[in-house]
């Protein structure tokens, strides 16, 4: 019946212009749209009535099976595309809408439905009439039970309000076509005039309220819309005119149209339209409509006609394939550093590529090529795992600068010291056993059957959409020109990142030559930096820098626990000026480093490494700089210290142009840093001397933080907080313990100077989320109040001996005058200039925290992307 096609195709536009208008315009449900809300009245109800209109054979098992397949496989398949790009498998899977092919789960539903109405097949007449009316009222009678189950999650799952609201729409198509409704409008053509009429009626007398209308209303309006289209439709089954033919283009492809046009909606932007005139909304949203139609029935002729071809790269390169695939998905399998079923997804879309470019290459050239690149892949696959076995991780960049800086004698060594028979029991072995297994598949001439060719192109076509993401992520890390130190502060999300071999030694080797040039410009701006005076105002100041220390578990700033009773002690006694609105810059060590020991702030638009270091200007002024750190150490075979840090602190070069003197070792606690102060130079030293003590304070293990004898703070003393369990209250006694152990460690610190004319200054380099606000734990990224203020509202407290108040009356009181004043450690070198009285023209006195000329409008931007007092100004 051409007819029916027509209004399929009809059907099939109005879907697709409003899921235009609800996707590329407003992300959501339109305003009130007269036009939008009059189709959504009718057009969905519209597409199962004619889809149970032309079942014009009632399934069998067998058949059922079939159909099923022909439905599900398009959602599946271009469905998970769909989730793996945009929103997340598990919204596709749970979410009610299925991001809008729950019509094809829903139409598998119906027709696995209809195998009761077997019962009647053949069977005519107002009797069977009325027992097929009495079997579908029966099945939504059990619809509505559905509907009303607890388990939402099922629900959602399959789909049941769908089901239950769209069943009489498709079951009264199949029982109007069954006993010849369409004759029944053949032989009344005034019909649909009286209907349409009696539609426009009902559309004007609920105008107003159109998107809140009731069932029954919907229903009544609904059926009216489409009994009277399919009358009106009916004349022209013999018109042949252009927008007929159109009309039933689409309707004879209306699955592709449907499948493919949610994949094109979901990546076209036309936001610039949103709360404009229906007159300029309507005109391009049709056009695009037909333009989406078009390219979708486009592309289901396309992937018909040519799947043959697509599945070429695999069906003519079947050893090269099984092989390629199996020596990756070693890498990802047993190396954990990636979500591995996103990662051995993408691998299905990165070895098919390869199998692609081959068969570029002349005929004769084709072996070598595989050879070639097959070779390259289980070298670097080798190294890449021997490094994991051996030095528990892979190609990273710290591994790869740490083989580089090895010569061939420690590089022998340090084989033959970690080599042993055990490697042989690891994954390492699999590389081996792969040559084997290529030969005996070349001497089986392995080939793939059809079926199975069809089945890994479908994986692979999941798997192009699902790397997508994770392709712009690696374009964004190799060809960025920034010099942000992290490739995890990429905006794109990602989940499986380098996740070869290749792609990590890619990494190394890009982060290798822009460390150079870091390391290169740190050690010429060292070398050229000046200073124009130096008054020696402060003639010793200490910097203790503590470590992941959450402000809101000090006793000092009002913890309900007692974690800081020295340094309470000291404040109480009017000895130490406590800042009670201080933030870190960053949650992350050595990007709070960067900004707290260079001048650089987020207020330059360049490098931080183009800006002078505060240890190189006192150098430079005159002063001793001391550095005695228990998380970095030169000595690379005492503490492996990290790729950034490497470059910045642990710079071989940089390192004495910085430094006066600093420890060889790190210890198991930080009372130990005092110990390596008291046999260096600086203990007997007179000289200026700006002396730095480095923490690894209350950094994760907590409970290593502490000697078994400090456990002062237990699970029990946390009783009230009945959100959490027991292992989370011990991580939180642990880390209450570690800061009271921390207390003691300053304490001992500040004894150890009481005697000099000194100044002190305690301030960690971030926070910590610990179990704060709930069971939250660790650091994130997530602009939220609670996760914002745990880790980066943090200590800050000077203190100043007896000699130094003596000395420096008026500095104690710019102090005493500045605790409440809004201030970031990227302002900190400011502070550390001022009372060395050390003149630069960097130098700003609205960035010196106790200068009356301080900014206190400055906007303290947290990572340099939020304004951290506009965030925690949130309800």
């Amino acid at each position: 019946m051409p007819y029916i096609d027509k209004l399929k195709g009809l059907a099939m536009l109005l879907v697709v212009w409003g899921n235009t208008m609800y996707f590329c315009i407003y992300d959501e449900q339109p305003p009130f749209n007269a036009l939008f809300n009059i189709i959504c009245t009718f057009h969905v109800p519209l597409f199962f009535f004619l889809s149970g209109f032309v079942v014009n054979r009632l399934p069998t098992p067998r058949t059922f099976s079939q159909k099923a397949c022909r439905f599900l496989r398009p959602m599946l398949v271009v469905g998970f595309a769909n989730a793996l790009l945009f929103d997340g498998v598990d919204i596709f899977l749970f979410n009610g809408g299925h991001f809008g092919y729950w019509y094809l789960l829903s139409l598998t539903i119906f027709y696995l439905l209809l195998l009761p109405f077997r019962l009647t097949v053949g069977r005519n007449g107002m009797r069977w009439l009325a027992v097929d009316v009495l079997i579908a009222a029966t099945i939504w009678i059990v619809l509505l039970i559905a509907v009303r189950l607890p388990d939402n999650t099922v629900k959602d799952a399959l789909n049941t309000w769908s089901n239950f609201y769209y069943w009489p729409f498709f079951i009264v198509g199949f029982i109007g076509r069954k006993y010849s409704l369409n004759r029944f409008f053949e032989e009344k053509p005034w019909l649909g005039i009286v209907l349409l009429s009696v539609y426009v009626v009902l559309i004007a007398t609920h105008f107003n309220r159109l998107d809140n209308l009731s069932l029954y209303t919907e229903f009544t309006i609904a059926f009216i819309a489409i009994l009277a289209l399919l009358s009106l439709f009916q004349p022209s089954s013999h018109c042949n005119t252009f927008v007929d033919r159109q009309l039933k283009l689409i309707g004879n492809n209306t699955l592709q149209v449907y499948v493919y046009h949610y994949f094109l909606i979901r990546i076209i932007s036309l936001h610039f339209l949103r709360q404009q005139s229906l007159v300029l909304e309507v005109p391009v949203t049709v056009v695009l409509t037909f333009a989406i139609a078009y390219f979708s029935i486009g592309i289901g002729l396309f992937v018909k006609k040519n799947w043959g071809i697509l599945q070429r790269p695999i069906t003519r390169n079947p050893v090269f394939y099984i092989s390629l695939l199996f020596l990756c998905s070693i890498s990802v399998l047993f190396i954990t550093y990636s979500n591995r079923l996103f990662s051995e997804l993408e691998l299905f879309s990165d070895v098919y590529l390869l199998c692609t470019l081959t068969l570029l290459f002349p005929l004769g050239w084709r072996r070598s090529v595989k050879a070639t690149v097959f070779g390259l892949f289980f070298f670097i696959g080798v190294i890449d795992m021997l490094c994991y076995q051996l030095m528990g991780a892979p190609l990273i960049p710290s591994i790869v600068i740490t083989w580089g800086q090895t010569n061939g004698q420690e590089a022998t060594e340090a084989f033959s010291t970690y080599f042993s028979l055990r490697l042989l029991f690891t994954p390492l072995i699999l590389f081996f056993i792969l040559p084997v297994a290529i030969w005996l598949m070349r001497r089986a001439y392995v080939t793939f059957p059809r079926s199975i060719a069809s089945f890994l192109l479908v994986i692979t076509l999941f798997s192009f959409a699902g790397s997508v993401s994770n392709k712009r992520y690696l374009h964004f890390v190799y060809t960025r020109t920034s010099d942000d130190d992290m490739a995890e502060l990429c905006p794109v999300e990602s989940n499986t990142r380098e996740y070869l071999p290749i792609y990590r030694l890619m990494l190394s080797v890009k982060e290798i030559s822009r460390l150079k040039h870091m390391r290169q410009r740190l050690v010429d701006n060292a070398m050229t930096t000046h200073v124009d005076s130096c008054s020696f105002r402060s003639p010793l100041i200490v910097l203790i820098i503590g470590e992941s220390y959450n402000r809101h578990h000090a006793s000092l700033y009002g913890y309900h626990h007692a974690t800081t009773p020295l340094q309470d002690s000291l404040f109480n006694s009017g000895k130490l000026y406590r800042f009670d609105n201080v933030i870190a810059s960053f949650n992350l060590t050595f990007k709070a480093f960067q900004h707290m020991l260079s001048l650089y702030d987020y207020d330059h638009h360049d490098s931080w490494y183009n800006h002078p270091l505060v240890p190189v200007l006192f150098r430079k002024a005159g002063y001793d700089v001391y550095f005695f750190s228990n998380q970095y150490s030169l000595d690379k075979r005492s503490a492996f210290s990290d790729f950034i840090e490497d470059s910045f602190i642990n710079h071989l070069e940089l390192s004495p142009l910085m430094f006066t003197q600093r420890n060889k070792q790190t210890h198991d606690y930080d009372i130990g840093l005092l110990d390596d102060y008291n046999k260096s130079d600086a203990a007997l030293s007179h000289n200026p001397r700006l002396v730095m003590f480095h923490f690894i304070g209350i950094h994760n293990d907590f409970s290593q933080r502490f000697p078994p004898d400090w456990k002062y703070f237990k699970p029990a003393d946390y009783t009230f907080r009945h959100d959490l369990n027991d292992n989370e209250k011990q991580t939180l006694a642990d880390y209450d313990n570690a800061i009271r152990y921390n207390d003691y460690v300053v304490d001992s610190i500040i004894n150890t100077f009481c005697h000099d004319n000194a100044v002190m200054i305690y301030v960690p380099d971030h926070g910590e989320l610990v179990y704060d606000s709930g069971t939250e734990f660790g650091r994130n990224l997530k602009l939220k109040k609670e996760y914002v203020k745990a880790q980066f509202d943090i200590p800050f407290w000077i203190h100043c001996t007896d000699a130094y108040q003596a000395a420096h009356p008026d500095l104690c009181r710019q102090m005493a005058a500045s605790v409440n004043r809004p201030f970031m450690t990227d302002d900190l070198p400011h502070l550390l200039l001022y009372l060395a009285g050390i003149v630069i023209p960097e130098y700003e006195s609205t960035r010196n925290l106790i200068d009356d000329n301080f900014d206190c409008n400055r906007k303290r931007m947290i990572r340099g992307e939020a304004d951290y007092d506009s965030v925690i100004s949130l309800p």
